[in-house]
């Protein structure tokens, strides 16, 4: 499990943020799943299993066709009922072709 996105301190709190090209626009929140209680005595709210968190994105009409690179960091902490591993800092990129018609 991993604490949810409202996590207060001393827990890490998991934490996404895009890095967007010029052009790029992120819409509203973001789409994170459900939080289940954890399986620690506090049961303090959690993402367990698979967790998929989503964002739409807006191109602007004057973007050049191509690609450009969009980029996610990703900040979390995995725990179970005894302990938690240290926290993480992963970067995610996927390549995006702009094409217009």
């Amino acid at each position: 499990e991993i604490h949810d996105s409202h996590a207060a301190p001393p827990l890490i709190a998991t934490r996404l943020n895009l890095e967007l090209p010029i052009g790029f626009q992120a819409l509203g929140d973001w789409s994170a799943p459900d939080s289940i209680r954890s399986e620690s005595p506090d049961g303090h709210p959690v993402y367990a299993g698979k967790a998929k968190f989503t964002r739409e994105i807006r191109i602007q009409e004057d973007v050049e066709p191509g690609e450009s690179d969009v980029t996610c960091s990703i900040r979390y902490q995995a725990c179970n009922a005894r302990h938690c591993l240290a926290p993480k800092d992963l970067k995610l990129s996927a390549a995006v072709s702009v094409s217009r018609k």
